[in-house]
């Protein structure tokens, strides 16, 4: 599922999620001032808890009080595809599988996504994609690469992580609503 939450004009919102028992979820708090906040592909089972926030400034002593502002927010509930989080620990990284595309987002500058190679042993020629995401990706070696395509060698549980180079930024998260994704072919 996807959580969206519009923004109020003079309000800095952040967004949590999580299951029922309040162990698993996930934060955000990227937008800004007057800017909503959302949570792509999020895997859940059970019951859900959203919550809502805003966060202080430094000089701030006391919430700002919107009554009269409304905001928005929609949860979708989708057929999980390719990408779901959480994938950013081995464990959960989600296959890679040949000819398969994966698509996915990087919702936070410190998200971090996972794919685990699913196929044979072998050379394989790779395309990342990332249309107006600050992202670059890593083979087991360590060695940053940007979007695009290159012939590699994979072996089997090979994992590919993908991550954003903004990392340490501030400001409106670009890229947040555009997917990433990866595609392998022999």
């Amino acid at each position: 599922m996807t959580v969206a939450l519009s923004g109020l004009p003079n309000v800095d919102l952040n967004l949590s999620v999580s299951d029922g028992d309040g162990l698993h979820g996930a934060n955000v708090d990227e937008a800004g001032l007057g800017v909503g906040e959302v949570l792509h592909r999020r895997e859940v089972d059970g019951p859900l808890v959203i919550t809502v926030g805003e966060t202080l400034a430094r000089d701030q002593p006391y919430p700002i009080e919107n009554v009269s502002d409304p905001y928005t927010l929609t949860v979708t509930e989708e057929k999980l595809a390719g990408e779901t989080e959480p994938n950013n620990m081995d464990a959960d990284a989600n296959p890679l599988v040949l000819t398969e595309e994966v698509r996915g987002y990087l919702d936070t500058r410190l998200d971090v996504d996972l794919l685990r190679w699913t196929g044979e042993t072998g050379n394989y020629n790779i395309v990342v994609r990332a249309e107006g995401v600050p992202l670059l990706w890593r083979l087991p070696d360590g060695k940053a690469r940007t979007p695009g395509a290159a012939a590699i060698e994979l072996h089997k549980g090979d994992l590919i992580r993908l991550e954003r180079t903004d990392r340490g930024g501030k400001g409106p998260l670009v890229g947040r609503d555009a997917p990433w994704s990866v595609v392998i072919t022999k």
